[in-house]
């Protein structure tokens, strides 16, 4: 990785238009996609090791009935678990071994980023995700 030199690519389904989050070790890529799916790459070769669909069609109400992935998922401390978001208001929780859901949660708004997760005290709490969402106000208008 230091020489600079391109070490692998891959073809995924779609676009790609958030940053990959790596592993602590590089071991494992997690990329979202336009394609509705968080894919984990092999660190070394690029080789697919899962994808996790949002498997969600978006009700009537949104404008946009993308569930594609246009954030960067984020990884658990301990790198047990991934988070990521669809702009439909959804937010999952996958197992990173297998990409197996574990849950999932509907803001019931557009989410527009990615989660951030918060460590509470005590340290052994469970890390919370914390969501942004919009709102439907207007810029500077008054909801």
């Amino acid at each position: 990785m230091s020489s600079g030199q391109l070490q692998w690519k891959t073809q995924l389904g779609d676009t790609i238009v958030a940053s990959p989050t790596v592993s602590r070790d590089g071991s494992v890529v997690y990329v979202g996609s336009t394609d509705t799916f968080v894919h984990a790459l092999n660190g070394e070769t690029g080789r697919e090791l899962w994808k996790a669909s949002t498997g969600w069609a978006a009700p009537a109400a949104f404008n946009d009935t993308s569930n594609a992935v246009w954030s960067s998922p984020v990884l658990s401390q301990d790198e047990s678990r991934l988070f990521f978001t669809a702009y439909t208001g959804q937010l999952y929780s996958v197992e990173t071994r297998t990409g197996a859901q574990l849950w999932n949660f509907s803001a019931a708004l557009p989410i527009h980023g990615g989660p951030a997760l918060a460590v509470l005290s005590p340290p052994t709490c469970d890390e919370t995700p914390w969501l942004t969402c919009r709102t439907g106000c207007p810029p500077g208008g008054a909801c």
